[in-house]
């Protein structure tokens, strides 16, 4: 509707030029914006026809005056050289012709109904971002921002409330001065920063001005962060600053059938399935077939030089030859494996990664003597990665009195939040509280349950750059019953069980996955 109806202007626009015009430059100029207006939306376009109308009656008439003289006092000028409908008014005549009329009417009519084309165009468009949809990051905000809103609702997310976004860039003075440093162009004011133009998703693209990897924690099963990542897809500008996303629930093994799905080639389902069903991991990668739906539509959207790619980060585990425990943890170098893929894609080819992947493999925990992945990356490329912490509320993230006092100091409750941590004071927090999820370790040779003190001693600025800010978990329910009784079901059973021999009781084995499309 929003098309047809600014085409129809766009063709009125085109008829009230002079007919030399038209005859040469109208089906060439329609064809044009037939051909830019998603690009370039329907408004400049619009725009470019009435100064072009502009242009084509007063530069005209006016060279008209200056070759030919006052043509009002000439009545047979008019059988020279074509007119314009208001020459008419000069001569002798008791009112001007029909068509005369109609065509002064139109014009009246465009000065009113071109700017009313405009505003509907732009709301319609804002509707089909999805503003029919509207859901929460954990507890209703007024919605602040005027990025994208799925246009499909989630199946599991609420659909009710609005979303909220913000971002703080330091608490005091010395904070916004260390933060401003580390990122430059990055609009920094109080911590009560709630404009569209400074919101959550802004603040993890603006990272990409001086580093070419962000690195944004995956809390793994987690609806809030998925539907988080599924609108930064969709904010404007987002393909302009990155070319590859690396995402840890894909097997590499099936890169090839990836790329080619993510081209928009018609891949059967269960031939994708298995770049998330058969990582090395089972149970983890229950949202990523949303995540990666949505990446092909907006590849749909893109042409084809600017087209974002998507890199499988897990090992290329094939299952069929995966019998045994030890068959299972020849796979299991994982940070190392995702080093080499970021080393080549990114610094060998000049480009900007955003990469999701389970926080233990991004923080800088400095006791710990793992090379987790950006500790590898940073060895050789000091400072290439900005690490961005996901923190929400709730038994597997932060604790509540941890959570409030970190939105004390940040002034704000709103979510979600992009926060800085160098140099302030949300960044000097004790880390701990922070990160609930269950860890168990060999210390001293026994198994022991160190969940809440992951990092002893570690500040959140020790582990990241800055952080996002969510509202309370939600965890995606998983049906155990979901594939009983299918091959597929089977052969989870069957991984499960390996799974269990190698981690020798150091954990549970993790649930089945929960794709949308068994």
């Amino acid at each position: 509707m929003a098309r047809s109806l600014s085409r129809f202007f766009y063709r009125g626009l085109l008829s009230l030029h002079p007919p030399s015009f038209q005859a040469q430059f109208a089906h060439e100029m329609l064809w044009i914006f037939d051909e830019e207006r998603k690009r370039r939306g329907a408004t400049k376009l619009l725009g470019d026809a009435l100064l072009s109308l502009g242009r084509q009656w007063i530069v005209r008439r006016a060279l008209q005056k200056w070759f030919i003289g006052d043509f009002t006092l000439s009545p047979g000028l008019s059988q020279i050289h074509e007119l314009f409908a208001w020459e008419r008014i000069a001569l002798p005549e008791s009112h001007l012709p029909l068509p005369r009329m109609v065509q002064g009417s139109l014009i009246c009519l465009l000065f009113v109904m071109v700017p009313l084309s405009v505003l509907y165009d732009g709301s319609v468009r804002a509707i089909q971002r999805g503003s029919v949809t509207r859901r929460t990051f954990g507890h209703s905000r007024p919605f602040a921002s005027s990025g994208f809103q799925r246009r499909a609702a989630l199946s599991g997310l609420s659909a009710e409330g609005s979303l909220g976004t913000g971002s703080a860039f330091g608490d005091s003075q010395q904070a916004m001065q260390s933060t401003n440093e580390g990122l430059d162009g990055l609009a920094i004011g109080s911590s009560h920063v709630t404009s569209p133009d400074r919101n959550a998703f802004e603040g993890v693209l603006t990272a990409f001005r001086r580093h070419n990897i962000v690195a944004l924690d995956d809390p793994h099963g987690d609806q809030v962060a998925s539907e988080f990542r599924i609108q930064l897809l969709h904010q404007p500008g987002f393909a302009d600053k990155v070319n590859d996303i690396a995402f840890e629930c894909g097997n590499s093994l099936y890169q090839k059938v990836l790329d080619r799905y993510m081209a928009g080639g018609k891949v059967p389902h269960e031939e994708i399935a298995a770049v998330w069903r058969n990582t090395t991991q089972v149970g983890q990668c229950d949202l990523t077939e949303q995540f990666y739906s949505e990446v092909r539509k907006v590849n749909e959207t893109l042409p084809r030089a600017k087209r974002i790619r998507v890199l499988a980060l897990d090992p290329p585990i094939d299952w069929n030859k995966v019998h045994s425990a030890a068959d299972w943890v020849r796979f299991m170098d994982r940070d190392a494996f995702a080093a080499s893929l970021i080393e080549r894609e990114v610094f060998q080819r000049n480009r900007k990664m955003l990469v999701i992947m389970g926080g233990m493999h991004l923080y800088r925990n400095k006791h710990d003597s793992y090379p987790w992945l950006t500790t590898l990356i940073e060895k050789k490329h000091p400072g290439s990665v900005f690490v961005i912490a996901t923190i929400r509320a709730g038994p597997l993230g932060a604790t509540e009195s941890a959570f409030a006092e970190l939105q004390k100091r940040l002034g704000t409750s709103e979510v979600p939040f992009f926060a800085l941590f160098n140099g302030t004071p949300a960044g000097s927090l004790d880390a701990n509280p922070f990160f609930q999820f269950p860890v168990f370790r060999k210390v001293e040779g026994k198994l022991t349950n160190v969940t809440g003190h992951l990092f002893p001693g570690l500040t959140l600025q020790d582990l990241a750059d800055a952080c996002l800010i969510l509202g309370p978990e939600k965890i995606a329910q998983v049906d155990p019953k979901i594939y009983e009784g299918t091959p597929y079901g089977k052969e989870l059973e069957r991984r499960r069980r390996i799974l269990s021999e190698g981690q020798a009781g150091l954990a549970p084995a993790p649930p089945p996955p929960n794709p949308t499309q068994p």
